[in-house]
């Protein structure tokens, strides 16, 4: 166990050994931070990069942790955070051993979760990919809504409810493919009312409007729509509001780039015509993740129909994660969206499994064959201990205290209306060379600034 702890806390700490950027970070992740470091939130911005309106808060984070007041280095360690903080919250879970009437097996569930989970994300504990503080936050929601429903709290409305609940409101505010966590606060305001409780019920929905009102605002002001790319919302009609068309570019293309595994384009397709594809090019883990599904509503069912008691709120938490699996899946099925509700209900199944199914003399075995499994796999994942270099990059030691700068861009300069902008002379990739750096796809003699005052945003017509 202790080996364990120490290799995965070696993973994180050697990521920062690296030499990579995200592709998408030199697009748009470092040009966003940019923004947001130098500006207030600027009306219409999504008019010369429409991912600049996708509005998630994680890069609000990353540009408060980002110390780019020093203007010659930029960090960005809050993926490694998140990484670090979910070792510790699983160890500290483990310990704690709220759930599990044996402390080997539930060490070795969550031993397996994390492996999967370094596995997935190696290669984002060191980048501003939003992914992993998603991740992170939805197993967090599963495993203290574990915890209290095994200790009979679930439907205690305390400080402690609050504060989950306030984690349900926050993670769609930085990665969209969490939204399927709001039905977690649905279902105990449906409870609510039902039970007559108007007092929570109140404090539960002004939680839910101070946290999600200010991120609506802010969509709003980057996009004209309440949500973006959701052109279904189309119920404004700003000056600054992004095209209609653009906004379902923008979603087909965001899209079909799980659903058709990588493929750049901006038609409609259908789930008949993107599942094939899908099928036939997405990574193995994809399909683990759909068998240990499967496996674990089988074992709901099971349990379900035997004369095993188990409390039927294991079966409603199933549900509301299930409910995020189908989310996933029919949006964007990629392993990085669906992992983590996928692990959550398999976590579910399994604590149901072991505590009401399995017979008591084959606990331990079960127990020791999970312990084995997880060390198979992060003995796998990090048999090298330098995880993240790969061939021909240069070692820095010196990344461990400060992080490799982002590269230079040489930019040419090109007229727009009443505007100058500028765009990389080689590649699409802008980092953070310039705010007004467009990406040459994206370049149309449509968009204008509002007024001479940058500040006031920008318009298309």
């Amino acid at each position: 166990i202790v080996t364990i702890i120490f290799l995965l806390i070696i993973l994180i700490c050697s990521s920062s050994l690296i030499l990579w950027h995200a592709y998408d970070t030199g697009l748009y992740h470092a040009k966003f931070v940019t923004w947001i470091s130098e500006f207030r939130a600027i009306k219409g911005l999504g008019n010369i990069d429409g991912r600049l309106a996708f509005n998630s808060h994680f890069y609000l984070l990353t540009a408060f942790f980002s110390f780019n007041f020093l203007q010659s280095q930029v960090f960005y360690a809050l993926n490694g955070f998140f990484s670090l903080f979910l070792l510790l919250f699983f160890l500290h879970a483990s310990h704690k051993n709220k759930i599990n009437s044996s402390p080997l097996g539930q060490f070795g569930i969550y031993a397996i979760i994390l492996s999967i989970y370094f596995s997935t994300f190696k290669f984002q504990i060191y980048s501003q990919y939003a992914d992993i503080s998603s991740v992170v936050l939805v197993l967090y929601v599963f495993i203290k809504l574990l915890e209290r429903i095994n200790a009979l709290e679930i439907n205690k409305f305390d400080f402690n409810f609050y504060s989950i609940m306030l984690v349900c409101f926050s993670a769609p505010l930085l990665k969209l493919s969490s939204a399927f966590l709001l039905l977690i606060p649905l279902y105990f305001a449906s409870k609510m009312l039902w039970q007559k409780n108007f007092k929570n019920f109140g404090k539960l929905s002004f939680l839910g409007t101070i946290v999600l009102a200010p991120w609506l605002v802010r969509n709003i002001i980057l996009s004209g729509y309440l949500i973006y790319p959701f052109p279904a919302l189309d119920i404004f009609n700003f000056d600054w509001k992004i095209p209609i068309s653009n906004a379902i570019a923008e979603k087909s293309i965001t899209e079909n780039f799980a659903r058709l595994v990588g493929a750049h384009s901006e038609s409609v397709f259908t789930f008949s015509q993107w599942l094939p594809v899908w099928w036939h090019k997405t990574e193995t883990l994809s399909f683990v993740l759909l068998c240990l599904i499967a496996s674990s509503i089988l074992v709901l069912l099971y349990a379900k129909l035997s004369s095993k008691k188990v409390k039927p709120e294991f079966f409603h938490l199933f549900l509301l994660f299930l409910c995020g699996v189908l989310y996933t899946h029919f949006q964007a099925p990629s392993v990085r969206f669906v992992f983590a509700p996928s692990m959550a209900c398999v976590g579910i199944a399994y604590f149901i499994f072991a505590d009401e199914l399995i017979p008591k003399n084959l606990k331990q075995f079960t127990n020791k064959v999970l312990i084995l499994l997880s060390l198979l796999i992060g003995i796998q994942q990090l048999r090298d201990p330098i995880y993240f270099i790969r061939e021909g990059e240069e070692i820095k030691i010196s990344h461990l205290f400060i992080p490799e700068g982002y590269p230079s861009v040489n930019l040419q300069s090109k007229a727009i209306k009443n505007m100058l902008v500028s765009m990389p002379e080689k590649g699409n990739q802008c980092w953070n060379s310039d705010c007004k750096c467009i990406d040459p796809r994206f370049y149309d003699e449509h968009i204008h600034m509002r007024s001479l005052n940058m500040e006031d945003g920008f318009a298309f017509n």
